[in-house]
């Protein structure tokens, strides 16, 4: 059998312990190379992992292969949402929230489109509890406008079955990689990182990662992930001045033996900053603008472009 991507079996005729529930089977480590290759098809199933296969789907169990999870089970609610609509009041030049003038909004706080934002709750997770939990700490002036909420279902397939390694940071691969010359290998442990950010973005998985400059590179990748389904968030770290950026860096890099000239942290210091507002700003989802260079952070702006 040629390599598939997948199968689907359906029945309204499920026998008792399957009612109500999904089975997910990853059969991707079960192939053999072919004889001779199909245009770009090298892989087929051979009878040993069409047998396997049938098995795992017989037994109707939790199943690992190699330490990874090859078969799942959940509950048919385990695929749904509630969209739900986190509203924020419209604020006039003062500062002060504009109120309804008649109707059923009279004396309500009337909503800022432009802040507006959506939420995707689990079905078996409590609305209100995860708006709580997660928004309110953000936005504290926030409600849910109910009127708005609506479910859906989706089986983000590779999301149940990806299992996450922590990356270690970025300096010491580098010293890994060349002890003796650490910053030699700078540009090859970007890369690994690139490569990780890659998998959890193939695997549907939620992700953050932080960087030192606000690099063009990201505005391709930004625009990948908006494409693939994500939302992009992007908070940026500002500080007062570039000596204060000299002194982080260096508290940062001190247990990875090497070091970036300063004048290096001097350029990066001014192209971030213009980067932020001209290349990134715009394009993401959500920002916010963060002064951190006191005891705590403080928040000096934030917007919505979507």
């Amino acid at each position: 059998m040629l390599e598939p991507s997948n199968i689907w079996i359906l029945s309204n005729r499920k026998p008792a312990e399957r009612k109500g529930k999904v089975q997910l089977i990853d059969a991707s480590s079960f192939w053999q190379k072919m004889r001779k290759s199909l245009g770009s098809t090298r892989k087929e199933l051979g009878p040993e992992h069409i047998e396997a296969i049938t098995r795992l789907f017989g037994n109707f169990k939790q199943a690992e292969h190699n330490g990874k999870p090859i078969s799942r089970i959940f509950r048919n609610e385990a695929f749904g949402y509630r969209t739900i609509t986190a509203e924020r009041p419209l604020r006039d030049e003062a500062g002060n929230v504009v109120l309804g003038q008649r109707g059923k909004a009279k004396g309500q706080p009337q909503a800022d489109s432009s802040l507006r934002d959506t939420e995707n709750v689990p079905l078996l997770e409590d609305v209100q509890a995860y708006f709580e939990g997660e928004v309110l700490p953000q936005v504290s002036d926030a409600w849910i406008d109910h009127e708005k909420t609506k479910v859906g279902y989706e089986i983000p397939f590779n999301r149940h079955f990806y299992v996450f390694t922590p990356p270690r940071p970025l300096e010491v691969i580098a010293a890994d990689l060349s002890p003796f010359a650490p910053e030699l290998a700078a540009k090859r442990a970007g890369r690994l990182m690139l490569e990780e950010i890659d998998h959890c973005s193939e695997a549907a998985v939620d992700f953050a990662l932080n960087t030192t400059r606000a690099r063009k590179f990201f505005v391709m990748k930004f625009h990948q992930w908006q494409v693939g389904g994500y939302r992009v968030k992007l908070i940026f770290l500002k500080l007062s001045h570039e000596e204060a950026a000299i002194r982080r860096v260096a508290e940062r890099i001190a247990q990875a033996a090497h070091s970036i000239p300063p004048e290096v942290i001097r350029r990066r210091f001014v192209s971030s900053l213009r980067n932020f507002t001209t290349l990134y700003q715009p394009i993401v989802d959500a920002w916010q603008l963060i002064d951190n260079g006191g005891d705590a952070p403080v928040l000096l702006a934030e917007g919505r472009n979507r």
